[in-house]
């Protein structure tokens, strides 16, 4: 009943916000997550490297978390520094000798005259704010690693290809290394590195299978997908040329980087926190206006009252926000500082591995031209088959040492382009 009591008089005096509840129900969102998975799965094979990053922003379930986070600050900043709900207070009593009743009825109102509900509101803008620069910073970091995995992945790829290659040539060599060795033409040292070279090859093949699954079942995991949609598709052609040199950020640049962006708002909210703080220890002002009936007598009352701030003055909450603006000064400076870090890194690993890249690129083509005329004298029986395997394998494992070089190298350059202002797709 007295429920019911209270519900009636919110309705009254206009209504309240009702609890909805909301069941979870695993079993049916699961479904929910398999059907919507197997919809998006041909949309993202025919999308664009540009779209599939797209698809990334609006699926991935951190930043979905994010955005909600957002959402939910920004709401509360709405409803944010309203002023407190009047009190009332009914009051009656009886004179036993004279059987008279008197009661008073007084509503009473507290007056924001220390300004801390325009502060509140302040302080809920700006946590909406930093809440959003924070989604844009892990957006900002979603996207480059997003596409660090789709270079992982196609490095992968080109590896896989050259690796099969080579095994299939390795089986044969082999093959022909044992019918030599039969007719005693070659050592057994031969035929044992053609054997060995042989099992290094299918070692490395089932080493890369077991680094492309999980390279693939990452993709799915950062999309948001379930993993029942199997592999996904992605543009596997990678350059064989040596990309072009990416400047390192500006300092401006730096400045505008999300992160940095992130932590200074986040320095700014607690400045106003403060400020909210240290403004909650003035007095504060409450006016009520009664009306009374006194031996039958009506009566108007004024009352006023203020609050005296003699030992509680909020010390405690200020000295937190104290320290909580303190912790978000020295992050915000550590953030900058560690831009800072990453891009004087980063310049310096591009360099090197441009240098090694180079160098590889250069020994790649001078050993394919050995290899082509090593090909040629075997065709004219001029070299034996042991020599020319072993320029085969010096040939293929600087391939694959070349495009390690190179899928490092443009990990380093995404890293260093998203150092900039956000690159959306």
């Amino acid at each position: 009943m007295k429920r019911i009591a209270v519900i009636g008089i919110c309705l009254a005096l206009g209504g309240c916000v009702a609890y909805k509840p909301k069941p979870l129900d695993l079993q049916r969102e699961t479904e929910v997550w398999k059907r919507a998975s197997q919809v998006l799965l041909p949309l993202w094979n025919k999308s664009s490297m540009e779209k599939k990053a797209r698809i990334g922003l609006l699926l991935n379930p951190e930043l979905n978390k994010a955005r909600l986070t957002w959402m939910k600050s920004k709401k509360a900043a709405k409803y944010a520094g309203m002023w407190d709900d009047p009190v009332l207070d009914l009051g009656g009593e009886r004179d036993l000798t004279e059987r008279v009743y008197n009661f008073s009825v007084t509503p009473t109102l507290s007056l924001p005259v220390t300004g801390t509900k325009r502060l509140a509101k302040q302080v809920a803008e700006l946590y909406s704010a930093a809440d959003y620069a924070e989604l844009k910073s892990q957006e900002n970091d979603y996207l480059m690693n997003l596409r660090t995995l789709f270079v992982k992945i196609q490095v992968v790829h080109e590896k896989g290809r050259i690796i099969r290659e080579r095994a299939t040539q390795v089986a044969e060599e082999l093959k022909g290394h044992e019918k030599l060795q039969q007719l005693g033409e070659i050592s057994t040292a031969d035929l044992y590195d053609a054997t060995q070279r042989n099992s290094s090859t299918v070692k490395e093949l089932q080493e890369l299978e077991k680094e492309h699954l999980t390279l693939h079942m990452e993709l799915v995991s950062m999309i948001g997908l379930h993993p029942v949609v199997g592999e996904l598709e992605i543009d596997d052609t990678l350059s064989r040329e040596i990309p072009a040199v990416v400047n390192s950020p500006t300092p401006m640049q730096l400045m505008q980087h999300p992160k940095l962006a992130a932590a200074m708002a986040a320095y700014r909210t607690s400045e106003a926190e403060l400020r909210l703080e240290v403004r909650k220890q003035y007095p504060t002002f409450e006016l009520g206006i009664g009306y009374t009936r006194e031996d039958e007598h009506n009566k108007l009352a004024l009352s006023q009252g203020i609050s005296l701030p003699l030992w509680n003055r909020n010390r405690e909450a200020i000295a937190r926000a104290t320290g909580s603006r303190s912790i978000a000064h020295l992050t915000a400076v550590q953030q900058w500082r560690e831009l800072v870090r990453q891009a004087h890194s980063l310049q310096q690993q591009q360099q090197l591995l441009l240098q090694h890249c180079r160098a590889e690129f250069e020994h790649l083509h001078t050993l394919r031209d050995t290899a082509q005329r090593q090909e040629e004298l075997y065709r004219l029986g001029e070299i034996a088959l042991p020599a020319l395997a072993a320029t085969r394998h010096e040939m293929y494992t600087r391939r694959l040492a070349f495009f390690d070089c190179l899928g490092e190298l443009l990990k380093v350059q995404t890293a260093l382009q998203y150092l900039k202002p956000p690159l959306m797709p």
